[in-house]
């Protein structure tokens, strides 16, 4: 004798079930697939220097690193161990190329407004592509106003900015660009005299403004504008690879305190800006906030638009603007000139501290090992007592500056200098080049700490850089 067949509605709420885990597999076999190949793509872009394809995929590594977690944390929840570790690897490769270039600190923001219009020792600028579809002047118009900078550094500025940059002139009375010619179209605009001064295109790919400014109390300051080619295509990539060929020679033939800005269409980890900076130049590093496209979420946009100094001159962190009608973000940050100090030393130079040598042995730079701790006139250190520090260099001993609150003082890459400010706001941080961390022009070897050399000396005794002498007072920067 047969079983009575099961109900009419157990038979359909069996297959529904079925149905509903089939669905599930799926989507879980999509979602580690797509991992897959999003981790394929991280890889392909440490390939970048080989050119075309792979030129492209470095850009995309901060959203490589937001499917990563996104990735991770399904797989947690799911319990799939093979969805979880694609997104744990893919996490992982990208984060750590991220951190130390692109530093979160909120603490070292740089205040804009935290400036007098004349305060010597750095100069504030700022970097936009206006983008040929703008119509809203008036809101790039007000935010220039608004962040008064000493020098804007502008690119795609179509005939409808010509026509409008003049209006700016109470502010910007130094003007040079190429906007006449619709291959170049970039600017600089100063608030302070040109010695001299150019645009036009550099062996006819590069866009180039450039001006040499007269800074009270720094001397002779070079700034320049370019945009380089988005490599969307290999002969693309091959034109970016010459634009910063010339824009290195541009820079040789500059030797003095030099700053660079604009649309460089490459990432902070990109070839462009890994080779600029192994020419010494420093970019002024950012969060994870983007510049491009602009109406995309803070951690979506991509870092295309940079502000570099060397030559002595040192950046602070970047602040990234508010949406303008661009389809670009503003950059903003300042720069620390040499031959601006207190005391008898250039601007810049350091001391090194040996052993338990007191923190406020510091001649005519300071050293400090808390936050707040006060900068005497001449440098001297008042903490209030005590003597286990961590020694944290700080540039210009003017009285009231204080040091900001960094943990791991001295550290290249996310850490760095602490530099002024009532309230310790701006840090100039380092960077990380290939296989070396980079603070202010000083190697420091992956896993070391404490940088020495020609532009810092730090608490360790007898640890020098490659050609830094091992004495109590370096050359200076």
């Amino acid at each position: 004798m047969t079983a009575p067949p099961p109900p009419r509605q157990a038979l359909s709420r069996q297959a529904l079930s079925r149905k509903a885990l089939s669905r599930k597999d799926r989507t879980i076999r999509l979602l580690e697939r797509t991992g897959l190949g999003l981790l394929l793509a991280s890889l392909a872009g440490f390939a970048g220097a080989l050119g075309w394809p792979f030129a492209l995929f470095p850009h995309f590594r901060v959203q490589f690193v937001l499917a990563g977690a996104l990735l991770l944390v399904l797989g947690l929840v799911l319990r799939r161990a093979r969805l979880g570790g694609v997104g744990a690897v893919l996490l992982a490769v990208n984060g750590a190329t991220l951190g130390p270039v692109m530093p979160i600190q909120p603490y070292a923001l740089v205040d804009l407004a935290d400036r007098g219009p004349d305060d010597p020792g750095h100069i504030t600028v700022v970097s936009l592509n206006l983008w040929h579809a703008n119509r809203d002047i008036g809101a790039v118009l007000g935010q220039l106003r608004a962040l008064r900078a000493d020098v804007v550094l502008l690119a795609e500025v179509y005939p409808q900015w010509r026509q409008v940059l003049p209006t700016l002139g109470d502010l910007y009375p130094y003007r040079a660009d190429c906007s006449h010619d619709r291959l170049c179209q970039v600017a600089v605009l100063s608030r302070h005299r040109f010695a001299a001064a150019a645009a036009g295109r550099v062996d006819d790919l590069l866009p180039l403004a450039w001006a040499r400014i007269d800074v009270p109390g720094a001397g002779l300051v070079t700034v320049a504008a370019t945009h380089l080619r988005w490599p969307l295509f290999p002969w693309s990539v091959d034109w970016q690879r010459q634009q910063t060929d010339d824009l290195l020679a541009f820079l040789d033939q500059h030797p003095g305190p030099v700053v660079l800005g604009g649309d460089f269409n490459a990432a902070p980890w990109g070839r462009p800006l890994s080779r600029l900076a192994q020419a010494g130049m420093t970019r002024a590093p950012g969060g994870w906030e983007g510049t491009w496209p602009s109406w995309l979420p803070p951690g979506l946009r991509i870092p295309i638009d940079h502000i570099l100094a060397g030559h002595g001159a040192v950046p602070a962190l970047v602040q990234t603007g508010p949406h303008v009608g661009s389809d670009h973000r503003p950059v903003a940050t300042h720069i620390f000139l040499p031959g601006v100090g207190s005391g008898d030393g250039p601007a810049g130079h350091l001391e090194r501290m040996d052993g338990d040598v007191p923190p406020h042995a510091a001649g005519d730079v300071g050293f400090a090992g808390q936050p707040g701790v006060q900068v005497g006139a001449a440098g001297e250190v008042h903490d209030g007592g005590g003597t286990d520090h961590h020694p944290v260099v700080v540039q210009h001993g003017a009285a009231g500056q204080q040091v900001a609150g960094i943990e791991q003082p001295g550290q290249a890459g996310e850490m760095g200098l602490a530099v002024g400010g009532p309230a310790g706001r701006r840090v100039v941080v380092g960077a990380v080049v290939g296989d070396d961390q980079e603070l202010h022009g000083v190697s420091l070897p992956p896993g070391g700490s404490n940088p020495v050399g020609p532009a810092v000396w730090a608490a360790h005794p007898g640890r020098t850089s490659a050609g830094a002498p091992d004495s109590g007072r370096g050359p200076g920067t």
